[in-house]
C-alpha cells in the first residue's frame, strides 16, 4: 500500500526537475553573466537536484507495482539517472572552479543535462501514452492512444464486419489500451490482442464467456467510479453506457470473433451502441468526396451472393465481403473494376481468389481494409499489395506468402496493423520486418 502511494507521487514531483533543470539553462545562456547569475545558477541547479532526485526515488517506487515495458522502462530509468549525475557534477565543477569555471568542459555538462533530460521524459511518455505518442499523427485528445481513422460510426446495421472487429475492438482501442497495450501492461494485463485479452492478468482470466459474474474485466467497469478497482481509472476518459452495455453484452453471448454486425443488428444493445456512436460522430463528411457506384456491377456482386453494403449511412464508399460467396475466385473478381474507387473494405477471406485474379484488384485505390485470409495467394501477389496505398489493415493468415514475400513488402504510410499466423512467415521473417517498419504491427498470433 505504502509503495502504491509513493509511486503515485511520481507524476506530482518528475516535472519539479525537469522545469528546474531548464530554467537554469535558460538562464546560462540568454542571461548577461555576472555574480548575480551565477548564484541564481546554483540555486537552480540545487533546486533542480534535489527534486530530480525525490521523482527518481517515487519513480522506482512506481516501477515496482509492474506493468511497464522493461526494455522501455530501463532505457527511462538510466537516462533519469543520468540526469541526476549530470547536473549534479555540473553543479561540483562550478563551485571547484569558481571563476574559472566557464570552460568547454562547463558548456559541455550544461548541453549534456539537457539531451539526458529529453531523453529520459522521452521514454518516460512512450510509457505513459504509448510507443510513438509524440509523433503520432492522431491521437485521442483524452487518452493519449493513437486511434483508428476509420472510426466505429461508419458501420451500419447492415454491415458484414464482425462485432468485435467493427465495434468491441475499437471501443478497446479508445478507452483501455493506454494502460494495457503491448508496451505496457497494468496489473499484468494486455489486450491489445484477443488472445491477450482472454489470457487476463495477475487476478487470473478476465474474461470468462458467458458469465459476467466472474469475468473480471466487466466487473472492474460496473464498480463505482469512486473505487479505486473502477476502469478505467479515475481521470480517464470513461465508458459510456451503451459502450458499457455492448461490452457486456458481447461477453454474455460467447466473446464471438465472427459474428456480423448484421447478423445481431436486431439487438437492442447493438442498435443503440450504433445510433449513440453516430450521435457522437460529426457525420461521414469526409468520405462523400466520391460518385456512386456502377449499378450493374454491384447488382452482378449480389447475384453471386457477395455482400455489398455501404460503409456509413450518406456515403458511396463500399464494403465488400464474400463470406456467403465461398466460390468467389478469379473468374469473378474483374467484376470489381467498375466499382473499385468505392470499395474501402475488401473481405475475400477464404474464397478461391488467387494472384491471377488479384490483378484485377489493384485498381482499387481506396481500399484501407483488405482480408485474404485463407486463400491461395503467394509472393507473387506482394508487388499489388503494395499498391494499395490507403491500406490500414492487412490480413494474409493462412495464406501462403512466406518471409521473402512479407520483407519485400513496400507498405503504405497508412498501414499500421498485418495479420499473418499460419502461413508461411516465420518469427525471425518477423522480427525482420518490424526492425525495417518498426510503427506497424505485427500480429503473429499464438506464435508471437
Amino acid at each position: 500500500m505504502i509503495i502504491n502511494f509513493l509511486g503515485h507521487l511520481h507524476p506530482v514531483f518528475v516535472h519539479l526537475p525537469i522545469g528546474f533543470l531548464a530554467l537554469a539553462y535558460v538562464i546560462q545562456y540568454l542571461f548577461k553573466s555576472n555574480t548575480e547569475k551565477s548564484r541564481l545558477i546554483d540555486f537552480v541547479l540545487v533546486a533542480g537536484i534535489l527534486s530530480s532526485l525525490l521523482a527518481a526515488f517515487f519513480g522506482w517506487m512506481l516501477s515496482l507495482s509492474g506493468g511497464y515495458e522493461e526494455n522501455l522502462l530501463d532505457w527511462h530509468r538510466y537516462t533519469a539517472i543520468a540526469v541526476c549525475v549530470v547536473s549534479i557534477a555540473l553543479l561540483a565543477y562550478k563551485k571547484y572552479k569558481k571563476e574559472e569555471y566557464r570552460t568547454p568542459y562547463y558548456h559541455a555538462g550544461f548541453h549534456l543535462m539537457m539531451l539526458t533530460l529529453l531523453l529520459a521524459g522521452h521514454f518516460g511518455g512512450e510509457m505513459t501514452h504509448g510507443e510513438g505518442y509524440l509523433f503520432s499523427e492522431a491521437t485521442d485528445t483524452e487518452t493519449g492512444v493513437v486511434v483508428e481513422k476509420q472510426k466505429i460510426t461508419t458501420l451500419t446495421a447492415a454491415s458484414t464486419v464482425s462485432v468485435y472487429d467493427g465495434i468491441v475492438e475499437p471501443v478497446l482501442a479508445q478507452k483501455c489500451m493506454q494502460c494495457h497495450n503491448q508496451k505496457k501492461k497494468k496489473g499484468d494485463f494486455q489486450l491489445h490482442t484477443l488472445e491477450a485479452l482472454m489470457k487476463g492478468g495477475k487476478n487470473g482470466k478476465a474474461i470468462v464467456a458467458g458469465d459476467l459474474d466472474h469475468s473480471e474485466f466487466i466487473r472492474r467497469i460496473l464498480l463505482d467510479k469512486g473505487d479505486e478497482k473502477h476502469m478505467p481509472p479515475k481521470g480517464k476518459s470513461q465508458l459510456t453506457q451503451p459502450e458499457i452495455d455492448l461490452l457486456s453484452w458481447w461477453v454474455l453471448h460467447g466473446v464471438s470473433t465472427s459474428q456480423s454486425v448484421k447478423a445481431v443488428s436486431a439487438n437492442d444493445t447493438i442498435r443503440k451502441f450504433l445510433s449513440d456512436a453516430r450521435k457522437q460522430s460529426a457525420g461521414p463528411a469526409a468520405l462523400d468526396s466520391i460518385a456512386p457506384a456502377d449499378a450493374a456491377s454491384i447488382a452482378a456482386l449480389k447475384k453471386i451472393n457477395v455482400a455489398v453494403v455501404p460503409l456509413a449511412t450518406g456515403t458511396h464508399f463500399l464494403e465488400l465481403n464474400m463470406v456467403n460467396a465461398p466460390s468467389f475466385g478469379d473468374k469473378e473478381a474483374p467484376l470489381l473494376q467498375k466499382i473499385a474507387p468505392q470499395v474501402m473494405w475488401l473481405v475475400l477471406a477464404d474464397t478461391k481468389i488467387t494472384d491471377a485474379g488479384f490483378e484485377s484488384l489493384k485498381s482499387c485505390a481506396n481500399t484501407t481494409r483488405l482480408n485474404l485470409k485463407n486463400t491461395a495467394i503467394t509472393n507473387a501477389s506482394i508487388a499489388l499489395i503494395g499498391q494499395f496505398k490507403k491500406l490500414e489493415y492487412l490480413n494474409i493468415v493462412g495464406t501462403n506468402i512466406d518471409d521473402a514475400g512479407l520483407l519485400g513488402l513496400t507498405p503504405s504510410a497508412t498501414l499500421k496493423k498485418i495479420f499473418c499466423w499460419q502461413s508461411g512467415i516465420t518469427t525471425n521473417g518477423v522480427m525482420a520486418f518490424q526492425k525495417k517498419y518498426p510503427n506497424i504491427e505485427i500480429d503473429f498470433g499464438e506464435k508471437k
